[in-house]
């Protein structure tokens, strides 16, 4: 077939109080892919969260395939940002 698209998307990282992380100062790199079936699979790594994104692509499948991999996610921290504790969230979906 045609292939797959895995995307990622972020909130803003919230504290109790002060200022927010906003999600174009987080980014997603994959890492290693590990390959079930036969397809191109290849990581995105997408620099800035704020809309959806493409994760890791499928491409030139033949039958059954499927992938994992353990993402790296960096938040980009502001100087001067209060310390504490940050709720976000970050959803993975597939099309």
């Amino acid at each position: 077939g045609s292939g797959w698209v895995a995307t990622v998307i972020a909130t803003a990282f919230t504290p109790s109080a002060g200022p927010t992380i906003a999600a174009s100062l987080v980014s997603y790199t994959a890492g290693p892919i590990t390959k079930f079936g036969t397809a191109t699979y290849t990581a995105n790594d997408p620099l800035d969260l704020t809309g959806v994104v493409p994760a890791v692509t499928a491409t030139g499948i033949t039958g059954d395939n499927s992938a994992t991999w353990n993402p790296t996610i960096h938040v980009f921290v502001p100087g001067g940002q209060a310390a504490g504790v940050y709720t976000g969230v970050i959803t993975h979906s597939v099309a």
